[in-house]
């Protein structure tokens, strides 16, 4: 430990987190931009070999502890882990933290757990959600992150909506989280799991922020790895509902936008597009939504459509330019979906680019063509 603390160069009287070598090799390697990047380390270059096949080493790090925060209620449970509300026992701010499921197969730091302490240090957007800080446990060994709290999700918005939106309020909603995705493209993340309750909304800002990037995987060459189980099944991709069960796929962003466009329509009608039971229903009824798809989508949600059966008075009605967006968000073949950034500078969406050029600095906005 000694010899450890020396050579990491650390502060004394800090907490340390063990770290352990997997069962098949001899020695250990902790990157040190990623561990750097992780729990804020001074200096994490440590590589030494070892006989027995699970010997730990105790690394210093400066982050807090649980301690350190006030637990106030229960708020729910995301993709890994548990979420509270919070508060800080020093600056009385309140927050929001997750807590990592601990994993039993292992005594490091969950995986999930890295990926979405990643992804939120290294985007860093109005509709992200914040990271604050990582804080950890060290005698249960278990990890947090402390992030921003915000009022509710978007399925409790939808769902306590007492009329349909208007189209305002859905243009507003549509715009910041296609925001989001395109900047999490760009910033080489795709989510793999955007649903309403994936999403939050803050009352009184009008502000939406995606949130819980459990299931995130990074985009390599274009494109990322997505298994067939993650994921909520209404909001899965055709091509991943497609694949062979429990093969790895090799998507993209094209995965998050087929999301996107379930969350969209979803907004409209107040109801998900696509509750399938199982896989297999699921598949049918996608396959079913787009015999006749232009047509059926402006039934559905264009002014000019004509009642199918459905109570139409509990959806919102968009323009024209509106159904092409929500058309080019369902498109069934991957290669000829919108991206992110192009539906962000879709023609229904004029209006809100030219409010946001108009408030300079208050949205720092930086959208490019991918």
């Amino acid at each position: 430990r000694k010899y450890a603390a020396l050579l990491i160069g650390m502060r004394k009287r800090t907490r340390s987190v063990e770290v352990w070598t997997p069962s098949m090799e001899k020695k250990i390697r902790i990157d040190r931009e990623r561990t750097r990047l992780v729990f804020g380390l001074r200096k994490a270059s440590l590589e030494m070999k070892f006989r027995g096949r699970r010997r730990a080493v105790s690394i210093r790090t400066v982050c807090r502890g649980f301690d350190a925060y006030e637990r106030v209620e229960y708020l729910g449970q995301g993709s890994y882990g548990k979420v509270y509300h919070v508060r800080d026992m020093l600056s009385k701010g309140e927050f929001a933290v997750k807590v990592f499921n601990k994993d039993h197969h292992s005594e490091s730091v969950p995986q999930d757990a890295l990926r979405e302490i990643d992804v939120l240090k290294s985007v860093q957007h109005p509709n992200i959600i914040r990271l604050r800080e990582v804080i950890a446990d060290f005698t249960s060994k278990q990890v947090g992150i402390v992030m921003e709290k915000v009022d509710c999700d978007l399925l409790t918005v939808i769902e306590s909506a007492g009329k349909p939106f208007t189209q305002s309020e859905v243009k507003t909603m549509m715009f910041q989280l296609l925001n989001g995705a395109a900047v999490l493209h760009r910033s080489g993340w795709i989510h793999c799991d955007i649903k309403p309750s994936n999403i939050l909304w803050s009352r009184k800002e009008k502000l939406l922020k995606i949130c819980d990037f459990g299931f995130a995987e990074p985009i390599v060459g274009g494109r990322g790895q997505c298994v067939e189980q993650h994921g909520t099944r209404w909001y899965r991709a055709p091509e991943l509902l497609e694949q062979d069960e429990g093969h790895r796929f090799s998507g993209g962003p094209p995965i998050d936008m087929w999301a996107v466009g379930c969350v969209f329509a979803e907004i409209l009608q107040r109801e998900a597009l696509f509750p399938g039971e199982n896989t297999m229903e699921q598949r049918g009824i996608v396959r079913a939504f787009h015999k006749g798809f232009e047509e059926r989508v402006r039934m559905l949600f264009g002014f000019t459509g004509r009642n199918t059966g459905c109570n139409t008075s509990n959806v919102t009605r968009i323009d024209e330019a509106g159904v092409h967006l929500l058309m080019g968000l369902l498109a069934r073949n991957p290669k000829e979906r919108c991206s992110a950034a192009k539906a962000w500078n879709h023609r229904w969406f004029e209006d809100r680019r030219r409010t946001v050029s108009q408030k300079s600095g208050e949205l720092k906005i930086s959208i490019r063509i991918l």
